[in-house]
């Protein structure tokens, strides 16, 4: 990923925390990195940190660099909120979509729009810490992500980064 996605990425951060409630916490690496970034806040702690809700930013990303200078990608995002492992369907959506992730989803989707980003996949993740658990598993690290967290991700969505025009004189 170029500097210019990483640079993006953190500018999507502020401009959606200065916005949208709930805030979230922005992260931008491959899923064994976050969740060991994740973990270190645990292991560090005297108190317990908040980390979540939080927005990863997969940085597995192919990048088309355009004749113009544009990059476009396409990037995978995970909108994770802490929930508890034993909820039922109509709990989880009370308790961590609605009143979290679905807002965060659409902050998001209203920060990302001035880029291009309109149509996308998206998936409701119930216990999707079960599923980067299982990834991390397949890394030979079993012990990343023991959070229980629900999620949405999206992907297949088009981002247009252009290069900002300056005049010249």
């Amino acid at each position: 990923m170029t500097s210019r996605i990483y640079d993006w990425w953190l500018q999507i951060s502020v401009d959606y925390n200065k916005k949208y409630t709930p805030t979230a916490y922005f992260y931008y690496d491959n899923i064994v990195n976050i969740g060991h970034i994740l973990n270190a806040y645990d292991k560090n702690a005297n108190t317990r940190i908040t980390k979540y809700p939080a927005v990863f930013l997969l940085s597995s990303i192919k990048e088309q660099v355009r004749v113009d200078t544009s990059i476009l990608f396409k990037p995978l995002i995970l909108i994770v909120a802490e929930s508890k492992r034993d909820y039922l369907f109509n709990e989880r959506q009370e308790n961590t979509y609605k009143p979290t992730l679905y807002p965060i989803y659409e902050g998001l989707k209203a920060t990302l729009a001035p880029y291009g980003f309109k149509d996308h996949i998206k998936y409701d993740r119930d216990y999707i810490s079960g599923a980067l658990k299982e990834q991390s598993l397949h890394s030979g690290l079993s012990n990343l992500f023991n959070d229980s967290l629900d999620g949405i991700e999206i992907r297949e969505g088009t981002i247009v980064l252009r290069e900002r025009c300056t005049k010249i004189r």
